[in-house]
C-alpha cells in the first residue's frame, strides 16, 4: 500500500472538502430576510410572481447569499431596472439576471 497524501486523497474523491456547518442561528436569518427585503433581488421576485417567503423556504441559506452577491455585483441593473419598471402583466425578458434560473425553479415548485 502506498501512502497518499491528504489533497491527493481528496482530489480522488473528485471535489473539495465540504466544511462542516453549524445551523444558522436566529440572528443569522433574521439578516439575511432583512438584506433580501431591501435587494433588487426582492422586487425581481415578486415580478416574477413568486414570493419572497415562498423562495425563502425551497432556498439553502447559502445559496441566497450567493444569490444577493450576484445580485448586488450584476452589471446589468440598468436592464434590471428598465424590467422592474414595467407593468406587472406585460411580458418581460429578464434573460440578463444571474438568478433567474433559480427564481424558474421556485415558480415550478410553487
Amino acid at each position: 500500500m502506498t501512502p497518499v497524501s491528504v489533497p491527493g486523497w481528496f482530489a480522488a474523491l473528485g471535489g473539495k472538502p465540504q466544511p462542516i456547518t453549524a445551523p444558522p442561528t436566529a440572528s443569522e436569518i433574521h439578516l439575511l430576510h432583512r438584506r433580501l427585503e431591501h435587494a433588487r433581488l426582492a422586487r425581481m421576485l415578486r415580478r416574477m410572481h413568486v414570493s419572497p417567503d415562498v423562495y425563502l423556504q425551497r432556498l439553502h441559506l447559502d445559496q441566497l447569499r450567493e444569490q444577493l452577491d450576484a445580485c448586488a455585483a450584476c452589471p446589468h441593473t440598468f436592464q434590471c431596472d428598465q424590467a422592474l419598471a414595467c407593468a406587472r402583466t406585460a411580458e418581460v425578458n429578464v434573460s440578463f439576471c444571474p438568478n433567474r434560473d433559480s427564481i424558474r425553479s421556485a415558480t415550478r415548485a410553487v
